[in-house]
């Protein structure tokens, strides 16, 4: 059985992740994940509205790992 993303990596070599970010708002939540996801610092992001959701693959070797942020409003 393989996962369905491109790389056709085996569930055993597949790692999944789920990070919640909390924090007082206008601390920075959304600018820091911005910058690891997308590697584009923004300071000035509008307000997150309940909880916004971003995924991140990385591919390390035969190992693929799934960091999933949870950003929540402040």
């Amino acid at each position: 059985m393989t996962d369905k993303d491109d790389h056709n990596v085996s569930i055993t070599n597949f790692k999944k992740f789920k990070l919640a970010f909390l924090g007082d708002q206008g601390v920075g939540k959304s600018s820091i994940i911005s910058k690891y996801v997308y590697d584009s610092f923004e300071d000035n992001i509008n307000p997150t509205i309940g909880v916004d959701f971003v995924v991140k693959t990385i591919y390390s070797g035969d190992k693929t790992y799934k960091i999933h942020f949870w950003d929540t409003a402040g």
